[in-house]
Formats: C-alpha cells, structure tokens, sequence
C-alpha cells in the first residue's frame, strides 16, 4: 500500500464527488417528485391558481421537465375560458333583464319605455333578433295607431 501515490487519491476524490452528485440528484428528484404530487392534487380539486404556483414551484428544481410546463398552460387556458364564460354569463344575464323590462313596458304598453330598453338590450347584444323584431313591432303599431289617431292609447277612436 503506497500512502504517497496521487492517483488513489483522486480516484477517491472523484468517487466522493459522483456520491455527492448523486445523492444531490436524488434530493431534487424527491423535491421535484413530491412537488408534482401536490400540484397534481390541487390540479385534481380545481384549485388551479395553488396548483398553477405548485407547478412553477417544481420548475425551479428541474427547469428542464416539460410536464409541470403542459399543466401550467393548460391551467392558464381554463382560467382564461372560465373568465370568459363569466362574462358571457354576465353578458347575457345583463341582457336578459333588460329585454324582460323592455317587454314588461311594452306589455303594459309604455311604448317610450319599452323602445327604450330594447336598443339597450342591442347595446349589449347587437347581433340578437329579438330586440330589432319588437321595434319593428313597435313601429309598426306607433304608424298604424297614428294613422288611426290612438297613438299609445293601445284603442282606435274610429
């Protein structure tokens, strides 16, 4: 045994190093590993914004792994749809009460009213027939009751 020569030396030196190496490996993967599980936990619950922060949580142990990057869009995309369909719901909510107040007045044949409120309601929804069908209605009852002279009297003096 010859205490003296280098090469042994190294050798251990390096063995020691690839250990280390390795067993800091094993640490990131554990980290990495338990990480995913709890992301995918919140994943699994809906919790996407704890998931979302999860998920970047494992990018930083291993910035390289495409999984965590795949659910960190898809969450970006179902939040960006579930925020849409909110304001869809918002939308046609606004509308919906708007055209029933509309109705309601032209129901009780408060013209002004009801006329008012359906160009509202196309403010919010343009592209709907419903409004447009109820002012042509209601242009053509204020013509043919001006032409028999009970404009918004809703009877004929005739």
């Amino acid at each position: 045994y010859k205490s003296a020569e280098q090469y042994p030396k190294d050798k251990l030196s390096e063995i020691d190093n690839l250990l280390a190496k390795e067993a800091g490996a094993k640490e990131l993967d554990a980290k990495y590993n338990a990480a995913i599980a709890r992301a995918d936990k919140a994943f699994g619950n809906k919790d996407y914004t704890s998931a979302k922060s999860v998920y970047t949580e494992a990018l930083t142990v291993k910035s390289t792994e495409q999984y965590p990057k795949t659910k960190i869009a898809e969450i970006d995309k179902l939040l960006a749809d579930k925020d849409r369909l909110a304001k869809e719901k918002e939308l046609n909510d606004k509308y919906l009460a708007i055209v029933a107040k509309a109705d309601k007045a032209f129901g009780s044949k408060d013209y002004t009213a009801a006329k008012y409120s359906y160009n509202e309601a196309l403010t919010v929804k343009s592209t709907q027939q419903y409004p447009k069908t109820r002012l042509a209605d209601w242009r053509y009852g204020s013509e043919r009751s001006c032409r028999k002279g009970s404009f918004g009297e809703g009877k004929s003096t005739e």
